[in-house]
């Protein structure tokens, strides 16, 4: 399974397949690669498809009334 992410910092990672990247390039690499890049390494951002994937859904709370 392939990710997109979005580089946020300049560097160079042969594992994905780029020599060189710079902030604002875009790729697609595995997940494994991409959790490195996103969590470990701190140098990239999932895409907007995985995003909406990685984040939590919200959920909302509410109080019901008692009956009287």
């Amino acid at each position: 399974m392939s990710v997109q992410i979005k580089f946020t910092s300049n560097g160079c990672c042969t594992a994905a397949g780029v020599g060189n990247f710079s902030v604002g390039d875009t790729a697609r690499v595995g997940a494994a690669l991409a959790h490195h890049l996103v969590r470990e390494a701190q140098c990239a951002v999932y895409g907007p498809e995985q995003e909406q994937t990685q984040q939590p859904e919200q959920v909302r709370v509410t109080k019901r009334g008692r009956a009287k």
